[in-house]
C-alpha cells in the first residue's frame, strides 16, 4: 500500500491501515452494520497513489445495502472514531443503493479508481460518462474553501493553494462538459490544458 507521492512515510501508512483493519473487524462483529455495509473502501487521489501528506484528503467510501439514517449514524460514529489521525483531512462518504442509478462524480471516481477493503468490489461497474451537473456541484465544492480563504485582514496563507484549485477545478468542469473527464490527476491535468473550451479562455 502506498498512499503518498513525492512523500515516503511508512509510519503513516501503516498507521491508516491499521485504522482500516480495525473499522472492519468492528463491522464483521456488529450484526447490524455487517448486514448494512454492501462495500467499504477508499476513492480519490490516495486510492490511485496521487495524494501528499500536505494539501490531500483522503476519502473513505462505504456503499450500504439499504437506506437507514440511523444506521447511518451509527457507522459515522464508529468511523469516526477510529479515523481519528492529526493532521490528515479523513472523511467517509456513504452512498446508498439508488447511486448505481444516478452516480456523481465520486462514484465514478470510485469505480475508476478506487479500492475495496471490504465487501463487493464496485470496479467492474461500467460508469463512463459523469452527469453534466456534477460540474455545477465540483465549482461549488472547490469555490467555498477559496471563498473562505478570505478575511476582514486580507487572504489567509492557504489562498494561493485554493485559487490553483479553484482554477483545476474549472478546468475539470470542461471537461465534464466535453464528456472527457477521467479519474486520474494527472492525465486530468493533461486534458484540461488541452481541452477545446479551455483553450479559448484568454
Amino acid at each position: 500500500m502506498a498512499y503518498f507521492y513525492n512523500y515516503k512515510d511508512e509510519v503513516m501508512e501503516r498507521t491508516i491501515q491499521n485504522k482500516i483493519d480495525q473499522f472492519i473487524t468492528k463491522i464483521k462483529r456488529d450484526k447490524v452494520l455487517c448486514n448494512y455495509v454492501a462495500s467499504f473502501g477508499l476513492t480519490g487521489t490516495a486510492a490511485r497513489g496521487q495524494a501528499t501528506l500536505n494539501g490531500s484528503d483522503f476519502d473513505f467510501y462505504c456503499i450500504t445495502n439499504h437506506l437507514n439514517l440511523i444506521h447511518e449514524k451509527k457507522m459515522k460514529q464508529l468511523f469516526y472514531s477510529i479515523f481519528s489521525i492529526a493532521d490528515l483531512d479523513i472523511s467517509l462518504l456513504i452512498f446508498s443503493p439508488s447511486i448505481f442509478k444516478r452516480p456523481d462524480l465520486m462514484f465514478f471516481e470510485l469505480v475508476n479508481s478506487g479500492i475495496t477493503y471490504y465487501g463487493k468490489n464496485n470496479q467492474k461497474i461500467p460508469i463512463k460518462k459523469v452527469p453534466l451537473w456534477e460540474g455545477i456541484r465540483l465549482l461549488t465544492f472547490k469555490g467555498n474553501p477559496f471563498l473562505s480563504s478570505f478575511s476582514k485582514k486580507g487572504y489567509s496563507k492557504e489562498f494561493h493553494y485554493y485559487y490553483s484549485k479553484l482554477l483545476l477545478g474549472i478546468g475539470e468542469a470542461l471537461l465534464l462538459l466535453d464528456q472527457t473527464y477521467v479519474a486520474d490527476n494527472f492525465k486530468r491535468y493533461d486534458l484540461v490544458m488541452g481541452n477545446r473550451f479551455s483553450q479559448k479562455i484568454p
